[in-house]
């Protein structure tokens, strides 16, 4: 599997981005289903202490995917796990 992401650097905060991600079969077998799984955190702050009682959970981000079969996106949740027929792109989109 071969994965590619594209998308803005940086995201304003409060503010809508759109990424848009490709998962290439790279094999020499017929894939009939592909699970994505994405996660959106922000990057800690410069000096920002991280250590073991770090709560990233504080840190996703909402992801929200669209696609042809569903052009008006889905809402994920914490992350976004979604199935979809190898054929079918998704675009995730972080708010």
């Amino acid at each position: 599997m071969r994965i590619a992401l594209s998308g803005p650097k940086q995201v304003t905060a409060g503010q809508p981005a759109v990424f848009s991600m490709r998962v290439t079969n790279t094999s020499d077998r017929t894939l009939d289903l592909v699970d994505v799984y994405v996660n959106a955190l922000r990057e800690p702050d410069l000096g920002e202490e991280i250590d073991e009682d770090t709560d990233f959970e504080e840190w996703v981000l909402p992801v929200e995917w669209s696609s042809a079969d569903a052009p008006r996106g889905r809402p994920s949740g914490r992350s976004s796990r979604p199935s979809s027929s190898a054929s079918s792109p998704r675009t995730p989109t972080t708010t």
